[in-house]
């Protein structure tokens, strides 16, 4: 099939001087009458006679900008303002929900900090009373000592030694009266004694 009046990409980019890489933009942005067909892109040539020959499913793109195509209504400007209004008044609603939370949040954890000290107190005396309650089990489980059944009996306490000098002084008196009769008696045996040595002398003379 001959297709004198659409041209590929390179043929158009040849013939028009344009770059493929615009040529696809301008697709893209509908700014030319193209057709895809058989998985490539056919552009229009305006400057060639138009002559319509076609075979198999064809897809035909208006410029655009033409009449075909619905044309929206512009919004007036006032739209455009009450919408601003509206997004502010929003931000502000979401802000204001938002601190609302964060002050829930906040109280919430102060709470549970609360809640923690109680049952870290709770926690110390449960501690103090289990030690306790050990304490105790350890005492009663020690074997208690017999209690004494007689009492023992009670010893004499020491008497004082007697002295057996009764007399001191006469003791001392009667010393007193030995010495000198004992010193009388030494030359006498002394004397008695001389006596006899002379009488066995005279023996051995005879």
């Amino acid at each position: 099939m001959a297709k004198e009046n659409w041209l590929t990409l390179m043929e158009y980019s040849s013939q028009h001087n344009v770059s493929i890489s615009t040529l696809r933009r301008k697709i893209k942005s509908n700014d030319l009458t193209f057709q895809f067909t058989d998985g490539k892109y056919f552009i229009l040539d305006d400057s060639l006679p138009t002559q319509k020959q076609a075979s198999g499913p064809e897809t035909i793109v208006p410029p655009k900008g033409s009449a075909t195509q619905d044309q929206e209504p512009k919004a007036p400007s006032s739209q455009g303002s009450d919408s601003s209004e509206t997004t502010k008044l929003l931000l502000q609603e979401i802000k204001k929900a938002y601190s609302m939370v964060l002050q829930e949040k906040e109280e919430q954890i102060l709470q549970l900090k609360e809640e923690v000290s109680d049952l870290q107190t709770l926690v110390r005396v449960l501690e103090n009373e289990v030690q306790r309650q050990k304490t105790v089990i350890e005492a009663s489980a020690k074997p208690v000592a017999p209690t004494a059944t007689k009492s023992a009996s009670p010893q004499p306490s020491p008497q004082p030694q007697q002295s057996s000098v009764k007399n001191p002084e006469s003791l001392s008196s009667r010393m007193a009266a030995e010495q000198p009769a004992a010193a009388a008696a030494a030359p006498m045996r002394s004397s008695s004694s001389l006596s006899a040595l002379d009488f066995d002398l005279e023996l051995d003379q005879f």
